[in-house]
């Protein structure tokens, strides 16, 4: 008989994770019996355990049964156990005649005797001096290479290769991310370079080629990488970016350590790029939607996030955005020129903002232009001369986002996605603001309401829709519009140097601007700024022409990012694996377009394809059928252009490089999911083999060998017949034993197997919902009640379950176990075996009973009154229809009765180290 069962540190279900550092820390302990141990740093983080019992050595004939000769056979344990960089094999023997039975003085020279040892992949069979010899018979007693008796340790991680140990071992402590919700735990990307670069959400690293977020998602940021030439978002599993846990920049011994050595590990120095996807995915660009982009700048104009333009320059503290989750506030004050005389043009000054709710707030930010400098507070202390003493580039966590100083320029970052940029023009502060896309219909203020709708922009801070587009003058703006959207002391975030001060201080309502008549302009003015409007006006209120055409040189920035930002590339969407059989025609669509409110001409170009396969391409649908008459690796690649000759602009998808899966040509099974990979299948990140998974009774690569039963000697020595595959499957017996007499007390099954006659399939039905303790009393309750009646010898109950700690190991069970034999009058055991469902004889009786009940309910019943619709009406149905299992039912007032009986044992109980509470 085989068990198998593994251990793992990155089990999710919390019993397994308890159950597998428990064993783990048993193996280790065993494994220091060896000298291999010996100074190094060994800490398992996988095992896979095999237990033999009772096995006959091969050939069984001459082992087993052959005349003259005694049986034979031999119990041990093979166990695998990694960190992921160091892997040893242990065996172990136990003594006993129970355990093991071996004669060493029975040897036939033609057959051989007892082989012990093992293979790895491309090596040959290594096995110690004595193996093979009469020595094997005293396996168990035999001194080892540790030093207990019986147990023996080999490494066996020499043949791998370093890079993939070290791939394995993170892989192995590291949680698998499902691909299919993946855009949901990931950032995307920007899908091309020149979104990357005006996302200021996004920075450029000293990875050649590749950008990074500047916010975390679930605990990552993302590092985006682009082709420096196409500029598009790489998506080649061996080439792209990744998420991380440590920005490069910040943290650069962290991020090689945790981050960029694993990707090396996995995608460049070794072919397990696929394990790594599994757990830091491709970025993509799918749920990217780029920021809504808005300006604030020279004498102050204002670009809205909906992309209206308008002069306001008063004197005071304002809303810029005010919303629930975000608050931009700024500061503007009159201008001094050259001279030190204040001039009628104002500018800005200062710009507080915090994001968040009153629950979780951001640090408050305060960014002021002070002597052609800037000076930043972090709530109320000042971290200026930290920026200033950073290297360029450099970036500065806060709570809820992070500061970044690169050349003259200033750029905040908040994790709810809003970002800031502040620069110095003739000494002049330039406000860049970028509003997430989720931020659309929760912002007012001077920036406008960011819904995509011009109209409303210019509505005041009490609901009011000031003015509409022309009617919108200056003046209008001034008075109606702008007043209104001054901020109180109590809804300041600003830092004020002292007490003293307060928005008051900086607030003038007499202050009157210029308001600019066009026929009053020098035609020098006019020429200068070849008719631009704001160059104009500040060239007029600041008498320089200097700072008009710096205005002017600003605003054409704005008009090219927003463009660009408005340029949403197209889409490819179809299957990103496909999944095949040898021999078997496949089909396969993708269509392409313009993302919705994009115009312009798209094209798809397909940069690779399968040698032999069909294609029809049509109204934007890319169709392939392909037949993989082996097992070459090919590849299809695609990606769209579109091309907008309005708007004189282009923009390219990101490549979709698609993956295959291959299985041979499965015979009697299929490979179902396409998920096991077959020996040597993992070809490329883009390509591998899988194995078939064969129907009952079938083995074999295409599953066409039918399964020989009797290969495992299970008729004990007497003559076997192997029963065919059709016969399999509809009986569940695999093979037949010839000429068998049972005795008294046994019987045949359709084997001709002797079994325990007294074998009863049991099956309770309860009518409780929760798997209480309680309820697990009432069901043994009334087992034990039918076993007493029926089995009238029976002294000792032993129990057998998994691990699960919430059902079994835990202080109730253990009372309840103490308790046993005062209950039932019977004494007890508990046996738990690793912890799953649907692996145990006890699984497949309800499994039948389940099966069997949904059946009759749902393609028998055609009246909805006689479903089976309560665990009485399955009780009914299962003990009236379903032969060879006795049912039992457990109301819930059984169960309710035993609770009150069992409140007070549990009160009394200690919990157990270990178990659950």
């Amino acid at each position: 008989m085989l068990c198998r069962s593994s251990y793992s540190l990155s089990d999710t279900n919390p019993d397994k994770a308890d159950e597998s550092r428990s064993v783990l820390s048993v193996i280790k302990l065993m494994l220091s019996d060896s000298e291999l141990l010996t100074g190094r740093d060994f800490m398992p983080v996988y095992a896979f355990v095999a237990t033999w019992h009772q096995s006959v050595f091969f050939p069984s004939f001459w082992y087993g049964n052959y005349p003259g000769s005694p049986q034979q056979y031999v119990t041990y344990q093979a166990v695998v156990v990694t960190d992921g960089l160091q892997t040893f094999l242990m065996f172990l023997y136990p003594p006993g005649n129970e355990y093991t039975q071996i004669n060493p003085n029975f040897f036939n020279p033609n057959i051989g005797t007892m082989q012990m040892g093992f293979k790895l992949p491309d090596s040959w069979f290594y096995s110690p001096d004595f193996s093979g010899t009469g020595l094997m018979g005293y396996i168990s007693t035999l001194p080892s290479n540790t030093k207990v008796e019986g147990r023996w340790v080999f490494e066996v991680s020499k043949q791998i290769d370093p890079f993939a140990s070290k791939c394995f071992n993170w892989a192995l402590s590291t949680e698998v991310r499902s691909f299919r919700y993946s855009f949901l735990m990931w950032q995307s990307c920007p899908c091309n370079l020149a979104l990357a670069f005006i996302d200021r959400r996004y920075f450029v690293t000293s990875t050649f080629g590749c950008l990074s977020s500047l916010t975390k998602a679930f605990g990552f940021y993302q590092m985006c990488c682009y082709d420096v030439f196409t500029w598009q978002l790489i998506t080649h599993p061996s080439y792209a970016g990744y998420p991380t846990q440590h920005l490069k920049d910040l943290e650069p011994a962290l991020f090689a350590s945790n981050d960029q050595q694993h990707f090396d590990n996995c995608c460049k120095y070794s072919e397990y790029c696929g394990i790594y996807r599994q757990r830091r995915p491709v970025p993509t660009c799918f749920t990217y939607f780029p920021p809504r982009f808005a300006m604030g700048f020279g004498d102050p104009h204002i670009f809205t996030l909906d992309g209206f333009d308008y002069t306001y320059n008063p004197v005071g503290e304002f809303w810029m955005i005010n919303s629930t989750e975000f608050k931009l506030q700024a500061r503007m004050v009159q201008t001094v020129d050259e001279s030190g005389e204040l001039i009628q043009a104002t500018q800005f000054q200062a710009v507080a903002m915090q994001s968040g709710t009153p629950d979780d707030l951001s640090d408050r930010i305060h960014v002021e232009l002070n002597n052609k400098h800037f000076i930043i507070y972090k709530n109320d202390d000042s971290i200026t001369s930290s920026l200033d003493k950073t290297r360029d580039s450099a970036v500065i966590p806060i709570n809820g986002g992070i500061i970044r100083k690169v050349n003259d320029s200033i750029t905040v970052v908040f994790d709810s996605g809003y970002s800031f940029t502040f620069s110095i023009k003739l000494a002049t502060l330039n406000i860049e603001s970028l509003a997430p896309d989720s931020a659309n219909g929760t912002t007012r203020g001077l920036l406008g309401i960011f819904d995509g709708d011009q109209s409303n922009d210019m509505t005041d801070a009490y609901g009011n829709i000031v003015c509409v587009s022309d009617e919108c003058t200056a003046q209008v703006i001034h008075e109606q519009f702008g007043e209104t959207w001054r901020i109180t002391d109590q809804e300041s975030i600003f830092w004020y140097r002292s007490k003293a001060f307060n928005t008051d201080s900086y607030t003038n309502k007499d202050f009157k601007p210029v308001f600019l008549n066009q026929d009053e302009v020098d035609p020098d003015i006019k020429e200068a700024c070849n008719g631009d409007v704001l160059c104009i006006y500040d060239s007029v209120a600041t008498n320089s022409t200097e700072l008009g055409l710096s205005t002017k040189q600003v605003f054409q920035t704005v008009i090219a990012n927003v463009k660009e930002l408005n340029n949403v590339p197209p889409f490819v969407k179809g299957p990103a694996t496909i999944n095949a059989s040898i021999n078997n025609n496949v089909t396969v669509m993708y269509t392409y377009g313009n993302q919705e409110g994009q115009n312009g001409t798209v094209t798809l170009n397909v940069t690779s394809m399968p040698e032999g396969a069909h294609v029809v391409h049509m109204d934007n649908t890319w169709m392939m059928t392909w037949s993989p008459t082996d097992f070459t690796p090919v590849t299809l690649s695609m990606f769209a252009v579109k091309v907008d000759l309005v708007e004189n602009r282009q923009a390219t998808s990101s490549q979709l490089n698609v993956g295959f899966r291959i299985s041979p040509d499965c015979v009697n099974g299929s490979p179902q999911k396409f998920n096991r990979l077959a020996p040597g299948g993992n070809v490329n990140v883009l390509f591998r083999i899988v194995q078939c998974i064969c129907d009952q009774g079938w083995e074999g690569e295409r599953c066409d060998d039918d399964t020989d039963g009797c290969a495992d000697n299970p008729c004990n020595n007497v003559n076997c017949t192997d029963v065919e595959a059709e016969v399999e499957q509809r009986t569940n017996v695999a093979f037949q034993c010839e000429n068998v007499t049972c005795e008294e007390g046994f019987t045949k099954e359709f084997t001709n197997y002797c079994t325990d006659a007294s074998g009863q399939r049991l099956e309770v039905i309860q009518d409780e919902r929760l798997c209480r303790n309680t309820a697990k009393v009432e069901v043994k309750r009334t087992l034990i009640r039918f076993i007493k009646e029926n089995l009238l010898q029976v002294t000792h109950v032993n129990y057998f379950s998994d691990g699960s700690g919430a059902q079994y190991k835990n202080y109730k069970n253990f009372a309840n176990l103490c308790h046993h034999e005062l209950d039932f009058n019977l004494t007890a055991s508990w046996s738990s075996f690793a912890t799953s469902h649907g692996k145990g004889l006890c699984d497949g009786i309800g499994g039948v009973v389940k099966s069997l009940a949904t059946h009759h309910s749902k393609q028998l019943v055609k009246s909805r009154k006689e479903r089976l619709l309560s665990a009485e009406q399955l009780y009914k149905y299962a003990s009236e229809s379903i032969a060879g299992v006795e049912v039992f039912y457990v109301p819930t007032e059984e169960v309710a009765e035993q609770a009150a009986i069992l409140e007070p044992r549990f009160k009394a109980a200690r919990r157990v180290i270990g178990g659950r509470d």
